[in-house]
């Protein structure tokens, strides 16, 4: 009987998930707990678990003659009192409590009366040796678990045994309750290895959520850190063909400099030679002017020689005339030499003077030199000058000129096809008039022949005259074509020169836009940079969450392998208590033999249920060993999850630090060029 307050129908739905576990079958697999009043999943049930009574006799019978519902449910019903009788030892007619009323399951779908023969099938299932095997995957909760271990205990109190059977009452209740124990500690077991296995599958599924997580985090940092990978190298570019055209501005620059600077030099040199210039030329006016009174002197020198000469001459006759009259006045002798040594003094001043013209002379030829080498050389550089000038000078005069000499050319041509056409006109004019008077002298009187000679020579000198001028027309289109040639080309290097101004304007309008938006790249990348560094701190504090929920499933590992180890060892009393119990009925079967005197029969049967005895212990063993399997299987994939989860868990942060290396070292990276660039 059921507790009151209890839901029937969450305790027919966890065995009807049983019933379709055990069955196994495809046909059951989708099947919902009204089939169970199909009885077809019950008598499945029945046949697994006893094959020899719930034969396929019993399937037919069942079956035969298409019965309604409640025929079917009292047949299954009246077999499975048959076999609590025959297998069990039970009697279900007489039990008040656990009678099922077929014809309530039949007709009115009654869950209680159902519920009553599926707990009756769960106890039969709990005694029979199929029952780990069974009860394997059933997992029922903590509600449903309790009333199944109410209703079993109730079944084993209130269910009749029969007559012969009570002389082992005592065994058989402690037999009982020892496999309703090991079944129910196996079906909690099995629920909390379950709930155990689906927190597991849970942490999981979570761990692995937060991996993926994680991989698209890291994913996207490194698409982050491949575009500011591309940022920082088209900012090298940009920097790149920067620094270029700088350098480029640089050396134009330094190109106005030196031409300046070289400007600057030619304007000093030009004021230093005429400088230079000026004081020759004023030197040369002190050299010509000394020159005059040196030529002044020579020639007053030249006079005073010529005369001293004259009067040396005088001199040697009044020596020679003195010589021959020794009686002349010594007075008129001192009068003479002093005059002498006079014009002896007045010979060397002059000897002294040509020496000095000689040297100025001298000094006149080297700075005419000088000069004309200072002449030469302000002619070259003023000739370069002027040649530097009239190029640039050149161009747009060249410009000026051929515009006007198209203008002049096709003013020309106008007048020339003007003249044309006018010496077109007389000439057919006077072809007419030819041909009209040719026509009235023949008509009037007879041809002369000279006259149509002399026509025919002016005929052609005007042809030569009209081909002259056709030719001359030609050749001054092809100058016109010419000029226009040139005209359009100097226009093309006008504008290409425009073109190439702006260009340069553009480009450095877009250098420094470039820059700009370098900068605020730059300054994106800092946040970014930012942002990715409070990422990693928020993945290192759920690396140290993690560590903490590893260490607590840790715990809670070594804790569940605890509890089992606590039951292998409860089961292993429990043998030995039955093994206790054994020998202690062999002693009382010995006893009782020995003071009654029982028949060899009642031996037979003693040593029969000695052997069933011995049979179960088997079991109970069995069942301990499958346990321990069990248990020890759980344990390996329990330990293989969680070397799993480690082994996630650690390749998710050399991930993670691998990731912490790159973007330090694009950090680094970063700082070089903002240090490069302060």
């Amino acid at each position: 009987m059921t507790s009151d307050g209890f839901d029937l129908e969450e305790l027919v739905i966890s065995l009807q998930q049983w019933i379709v576990q055990v069955v196994g079958k495809e046909e059951f697999i989708n099947s919902t707990p009204e089939d169970l009043f199909d009885g077809k999943l019950i008598v499945n049930l029945l046949q697994i678990l006893d094959g020899n009574f719930f034969d396929d006799e019993f399937y037919e019978t069942v079956f035969d003659g298409k019965p309604n519902k409640s025929v079917l449910f009292l047949r299954i019903c009246t077999r499975l009192t048959e076999y609590y009788d025959e297998v069990m030892q039970r009697d279900l007619y007489h039990s008040q409590n656990w009678n099922v009323n077929a014809a309530k399951i039949g007709r009115l779908l009654d869950v209680a009366e159902l519920s009553k023969l599926l707990l009756l099938i769960l106890a039969a299932v709990t005694i029979n040796q199929k029952a780990t095997e069974l009860l394997k995957d059933f997992s029922p909760s903590t509600q449903v678990r309790e009333e199944i271990s109410r209703a079993l205990t109730d079944i084993d109190r209130k269910i009749p045994k029969r007559k012969q059977s009570k002389v082992n009452d005592n065994f058989e209740v402690l037999q009982g309750e020892l496999n309703r124990s090991q079944v129910m500690t196996i079906i909690t077991e099995n629920q909390r290895l379950k709930n155990s296995l689906a927190e597991m599958e849970k942490q999981i599924i979570s761990t692995q959520e937060k991996n993926a997580k994680l991989i698209d985090e890291l994913e996207v940092n490194k698409q982050k850190l491949e575009e500011l990978m591309n940022i920082s190298f088209e900012n090298d570019k940009n920097k790149r063909n920067l620094k270029s055209f700088q350098e480029e501005m640089k050396r134009v620059e330094a190109d106005m400099e030196k031409l300046e600077h070289e400007n600057d030099k030619l304007t000093k040199e030009k004021k230093a030679l005429m400088e230079s210039l000026s004081d020759q030329s004023s030197q040369l006016k002190n050299c010509i002017s000394e020159l005059r009174t040196v030529k002044d002197n020579y020639e007053i020198s030249r006079t005073k020689c010529y005369q001293l000469e004259m009067e040396n001459n005088e001199l040697q006759s009044s020596k020679e005339k003195f010589r021959h009259q020794p009686s002349i006045n010594s007075l008129e002798v001192k009068f003479l030499k002093e005059k002498l040594n006079h014009y002896i003094q007045e010979m060397t001043d002059h000897d002294a003077q040509q020496w000095r013209t000689k040297s100025l002379r001298d000094q006149i030829e080297s700075l005419k030199n000088q000069n004309k080498k200072l002449e030469e050389d302000f002619a070259k550089e003023y000739e370069r000058a002027e040649n530097c000038l009239m190029d640039a000078l050149k161009e747009s005069e060249r410009a000026d000129e051929l515009e006007e000499q198209v203008r002049y050319l096709k003013e020309v041509n106008k007048k020339l096809e003007e003249e044309k056409l006018i010496s077109n006109q007389t000439i057919e004019e006077m072809d007419a008039e030819i041909n009209g008077t040719l026509s009235h002298e023949r008509m009037s009187c007879p041809i002369n022949d000279e006259l149509i000679i002399t026509l025919k020579e002016e005929n052609e000198r005007l042809k030569k005259k009209i081909s002259k001028y056709n030719n001359e027309t030609r050749n001054i289109e092809a100058i016109s074509r010419e000029l226009e040639i040139e005209k359009k080309k100097t226009e093309s290097l006008r504008q290409q020169l425009e073109i190439a101004e702006k260009s340069l304007d553009e480009a450095s309008a877009y250098s420094i836009q470039q820059v700009a938006t370098a900068r605020m790249k730059n300054d994106e990348n800092c946040i970014e940079i930012s942002t990715l560094r409070e990422n990693i701190d928020k993945l290192k504090q759920q690396l140290s969450c993690k560590e903490v929920e590893l260490e607590n499933l840790r715990l809670e590992i070594k804790e569940s392998v605890d509890k089992k180890d606590s039951t292998i060892e409860r089961l292993e009393s429990s043998i030995e208590k039955a093994r206790y119990v054994i020998e202690m009925f062999q002693d009382t079967l010995c006893t009782a033999i020995g003071s009654n005197g029982e028949t060899i029969r009642d031996l037979e049967v003693s040593k029969r249920k000695y052997r069933k005895a011995e049979r179960e212990i088997q079991l109970l063993e069995r069942k301990q060993k499958q346990t321990y399997l069990l248990t020890e299987q759980e344990q390996r994939l329990i330990t293989g999850t969680y070397y799993q989860m480690v082994l996630n868990f650690y390749g998710s942060r050399n991930k993670e630090n691998e990731l912490r290396s790159f973007i330090d070292k694009q950090i680094k990276t970063l700082e070089c060029m903002d240090s490069k660039k302060k």
